[in-house]
């Protein structure tokens, strides 16, 4: 026997035993609140009608009302409720005896929706209902109890183009989307989420029975079947819990959707009655630290000061199991415990040797800005070896001094999860652990003993997110855990699980990530850089980028020493593009919080397919790693290795119709059409709509006002904005656009009654001026800031000649002197984004309206908007054959390619002499020719000598400029 903590720990010589764990289930997260959606899936800001009801509570009681109050047709043992134009619910009980449900199911908690029209007839044959989408015939043969079946039930749904499609019971549905699965624990590369293709096998890792896969509720067919019929429902207590309805023959309780290919509107009706997706706190959207490694306190502060030292955003520190007492060699050894887990793997007392003084360092972490989760293991109960096994022995009437007695897992038993909180984890919360992450074991096995059909994975996540004895006071739930089956949407955050890392495993998790959102579960996250072994530098770094642009940024690692996590420890060229990626997910706050607050507005997740606005676009299904970010951004990451020649990496990206700008070239495409290009290590590809409008945040020692570091910010005001435009091709004709931005208090549920604020930026645009409003916000929220100062940059403009903000004209200031720390407002022109900068860094009362107004001395023409477009990249691209034309030397010298250092050097003077833009502009091809001529003079004669391969650098940085 080994003794930890004073009690003896009985290790069982026995094979490992990797039980199943339990996982969990979720109640509802309201639903109530009415929008209005525009054509782009963007909420319409202040078009909210609220609703309150007193009945069944989820998180928030009284937000979810699962009874049905508009009119509903019984005929005798059928039930049919229209919910939405596009859904009706059908059940159907054989005995008369038995009753409809009218509880909230682990699927659908809100069916107190708005009443909509409909037609309907009743005989005693039947019944016909009549909705602007479906017409449903239920179609008895003379009898009132007959089960739906091909023969006695049947829909006609019409399309939006005035098509329609017929349905029957049983038929296939082969145009339904994918959803999302458990977990990619121990998966190379793709895994399929094809449910009907997985192993039938329930006992099988990957089966569809432990994967919970599930398939989206959008389907290219036109229409989706949800049979809801043996999900597990909630009692109507405080806490609601699990309950099983009646066991009866036959009961049949069905949700057919009849949307056509308006997946916007599906995904929103599902969210309407199967609950909204929670605004998770705002450090869960910024940057994670993970790995499973058996670090110190001290070592935990020294992480932390290590990415403050490298200028590298950190926000959540996650600490795995090692936080508690583990014994790894006994476990090497197969011993088990008395609930016959692996010795140790689940804990609950902290390691002193590690944390002699958990609180003390806590404390530090949070005064640091710094949030803390760890691992939990949970198959294993309470073993009486932890600090509060006495306690938690007593509340469940064992004897804690009786041999042999440990306390049984059972997340179903309500006193025990009551008890649990209590006594194990209540403690350990109060010492600052301000979320949790339910781990492994999560399998099904013998939870179904008692509940056949209710999945532990998702009833453990809603314990854990539920739990009124943690979030009862009105904090923001948050826990990290994996997919528990249709509904878990309720209960955020994902994690994806334990994947090797290699190309094809990055490649899959876009398209995973994009995917869950048709079933709504839009916050996976992902370990970055894999897990199971090191991440190579180049891969490492594509990750990361792509981390960016996920819902959630979070890098971990399997305990190898080599497998750090850290990207100082990699070459300085790819730590330099790593960290100014993760500057990049700091920066894009306000737009990631705003694509939030849509997600849970409208039901369309924060990464989101193509699909949903080009539904009958090909491409869009089949770019399979290109995806919506937020409502004005599409993402294409790169997911394959450089040419080693070249340095460059080549991919097709599909431009989806319109005008699409390539942020790090600021090159505009139209489409739809399919282009070829090439990224280099440091440049991501990512596009925004021609003429939109993305607001980001002033964060870095040269934007701030007030300098604070890089620790903590994601879950701050947002107090400097970086509103940054656009500008589309066509200028002559006239040219606007607009976003709204929002905000709120970060760590609580008030936005959910009304406490956050809109605020909406628009321009208008020609070839003499332009004016720019940012409106005084809508809404209020406790200690939203006093003032804001903001920065707006418009991309692809020429310099203004004049501008004036409020009626008072602008200073020019030059690009060198500008101080963010002077207040007053000033503008400048960047020469290398080819935009004008528009500085207000003199305090503005956060309340007041701010009117912009530019003026162009000569007009801005769509002549000099092409000229204009694209030569952001062209000016980096030429500084980079510039660099490598100097690491020629002898074979060239300086003067020999004069002409690519003078066009590298544009966009400074651009900066410096803003008055002679149009000026450079006019011999701006002719100089580009040259700069390309003279690459290409030396491009040949390298190939007579050795250059280690600068030629071909030089031609793939230059090519299809």
């Amino acid at each position: 026997a080994e003794y930890m903590g004073g009690y003896p720990m009985p290790l069982l010589p026995s094979p490992v035993v990797f039980a199943c764990v339990v996982s969990v289930l979720a109640t509802a997260v309201l639903a109530g609140d009415q929008v209005e959606i525009d054509a782009s899936g963007r909420q319409v800001p202040h078009a909210t009608e609220k609703r309150s009801v007193s009945t069944q509570s989820g998180v928030i009681k009284g937000k979810e009302n699962p009874k049905y109050s508009c009119q509903e047709i019984i005929h005798g043992q059928t039930r049919f409720q229209v919910l939405t134009p596009q859904i009706i619910r059908m059940e159907f009980i054989e005995s008369s005896s038995d009753t409809f449900n009218d509880l909230a199911t682990f699927v659908f908690v809100h069916r107190d929706v708005p009443c909509v029209p409909f037609e309907h007839t009743v005989s005693e044959s039947g019944v016909t209902i009549t909705t602007e989408s479906i017409k449903l015939q239920y179609i008895g043969g003379g009898k009132a109890n007959e089960p739906f079946t091909p023969k006695t039930l049947r829909a006609t749904i019409t399309l939006s183009d005035g098509s329609t499609v017929a349905w029957v019971p049983t038929m296939k549905n082969d145009g339904q989307l994918f959803g999302t699965i458990r977990t990619l624990d121990r998966v190379s590369g793709a895994f399929s989420l094809d449910c009907d293709t997985l192993p039938m096998q329930s006992k099988h890792p990957h089966s569809g029975v432990a994967q919970h896969c599930t398939y989206g509720i959008v389907s290219r067919s036109g229409w989706v079947l949800v049979d809801d019929s043996h999900s597990p429902v909630f009692d109507n207590s405080d806490w609601p819990w699990v309950d099983q309805l009646p066991n009866t023959t036959l009961r049949q309780d069905w949700y057919l959707f009849g949307h056509g290919l308006n997946y916007k509107k599906a995904v929103s009706d599902f969210s309407l009655i199967a609950g909204k997706q929670p605004i998770p706190p705002k450090h869960a959207f910024g940057i994670f630290y993970s790995r499973w490694w058996p670090w110190s306190d001290w070592e935990s502060i020294n992480i932390i000061k290590e990415y403050e030292s490298n200028s590298v955003p950190l926000d959540v520190l996650v600490t795995d199991m090692d936080w508690h007492r583990t014994c790894y060699r006994e476990q090497d050894m197969g011993y088990v415990d008395l609930a016959g887990q692996p010795a140790c793997w689940t804990g609950w007392s902290w390691d002193s040797k590690y944390f002699p003084n958990p609180k003390h360092f806590l404390d530090w972490c949070e005064r640091h800005g710094i949030k803390n989760t760890l691992n939990l293991h949970l198959a294993s109960g309470v073993q009486p070896w932890e600090d509060r096994f006495p306690q938690m022995a007593r509340a469940m009437g064992l004897d804690p001094n009786e041999k042999g007695v440990y306390v049984e897992w059972n997340v179903t038993d309500k006193r025990f999860s009551e008890m649990f909180h209590e006594h194990i984890l209540k403690p350990i919360e109060e010492e600052g652990i301000d979320f949790w992450w339910l781990d492994w074991q999560q399998g099904e096995g013998w939870f179904r003993d008692t509940f056949p059909h209710l999945t532990p994975t998702f009833y453990l996540n809603y314990v854990f997110f539920t739990q009124p004895g943690r979030w009862g006071n009105g904090d923001r739930p948050l826990i990290l855990h994996r997919w528990g089956g249709l509904g878990n949407h309720r209960y955020p955050v994902g994690f994806s699980g334990d994947v090797y890392p290699n190309w094809q495993s990055l490649e899959y998790q876009p398209y995973m990530t994009r995917e869950a959102a048709n079933v709504l579960f839009g916050y996976w996250s992902h370990d970055i850089g894999g897990f199971m072994e090191p991440a190579a530098d180049e891969l490492y770094l594509r990750w990361i980028q792509y981390g960016v642009f996920s819902p959630i940024f979070r890098t971990h690692g399997t305990r190898m020493a080599e497998n750090r996590k850290k990207m100082w420890y990699y070459k300085p060229e790819f730590f330099k593009a790593m960290r100014a990626a993760m500057q990049l997910r700091s920066k894009l706050m306000p737009y990631l919080y705003t694509a939030a607050r849509i997600a849970y507005d409208t039901g369309i997740s924060v990464c989101a397919p193509l699909y949903y606005d080009y539904p009958t676009l090909q491409a869009a299904y089949d770019y399979k790693t290109q995806y919506k970010f937020g409502p004005d951004i599409m993402v294409a990451p790169v997911v394959a290795p450089v040419d080693e020649a070249t340095q460059l990496v080549e991919m097709t990206v599909w431009i989806p119709p319109g005008e699409w700008i390539e942020v790090m070239t600021g090159k505009v495409f139209k489409g739809p059409k399919t282009i070829t290009r090439s990224f280099g290590l440091n440049e991501i590809p990512y596009y925004v709509k021609s003429g939109g409008v993305v607001v980001g945040r002033l964060v870095g020692s040269e934007e701030e006002k007030e300098w604070k570091g890089w620790l903590g910010r994601a879950q701050e005001t947002f107090v400097g904005l970086d509103v940054n435009i656009y500008v589309p091709l066509d200028v002559e004709a006239g040219a606007s656009g607009e976003t709204s931005t929002y905000d709120d208090e970060g760590n609580n549920v008030n936005y959910q009654n009304g406490k956050y604020t809109w605020r909406h930026v628009a321009y208008k645009l020609d070839s003499k001026q332009m004016s720019i409003t940012i409106d005084a916000p809508q809404g209020t929220f406790e200690n939203m800031p006093q003032q804001q100062y903001y920065r707006l940059v418009i991309h692809g403009s020429i310099p203004p000649t004049n501008v004036i903000v409020n009626s008072q004209s602008l200073q020019y200031q030059p690009w060198a002197l500008f101080d963010p720390r002077e207040n007053k407002h000033s503008w400048h022109y960047d020469g290398a984004k080819v935009a004008t900068v528009i500085c207000l860094f003199d305090w503005i009362p956060y309340d007041q309206q701010v009117n912009i107004q530019l003026s162009f001395g000569g007009p801005f023409t769509n002549a000099i908007r092409a000229q204009l477009n694209g030569l952001a990249g062209k000016i980096a691209r030429t500084q980079i054959a510039k660099s490598t034309l100097d690491k020629s030397y002898p074979e060239s010298a300086p003067n020999d390619y004069e002409h690519v250092t003078q066009f590298a050097e544009l966009g400074m003077r651009f900066s410096y002499n803003p008055e002679r833009v149009l000026e450079e502009l006019s011999a701006l091809e002719s100089n580009f020719a040259k700069a390309l001529e003279h690459a290409s003079r030396f491009k040949k004669a390298f190939k007579q000598k050795r250059n280690n391969g600068l030629d071909k650098i030089i031609a793939a940085h230059l090519k299809n400029l």
